[in-house]
């Protein structure tokens, strides 16, 4: 579980900073509903793939 935050936070915090950095660049469109479900969306994603990637490849021991 702390390897997942460890490894998922930083890519909302990326999307979150991404997103922004387009508004201050003047892009009014990062602002919009479907711009911030691309950014977030994509974070969850990524996030969801992070989750299969440490499932399968991360041995499990049950005592």
């Amino acid at each position: 579980l702390y390897l997942l935050v460890l490894i998922a936070v930083p890519f909302f915090h990326f999307a979150h900073r991404l997103r922004y950095l387009l508004v201050d660049f003047g892009m009014p469109v990062a602002r919009t509903v479907p711009a911030q479900a691309v950014f977030y969306g994509g974070a969850v994603v990524v996030t969801l793939l992070t989750i299969w990637v440490l499932l399968t490849t991360a041995p499990l021991s049950l005592p």
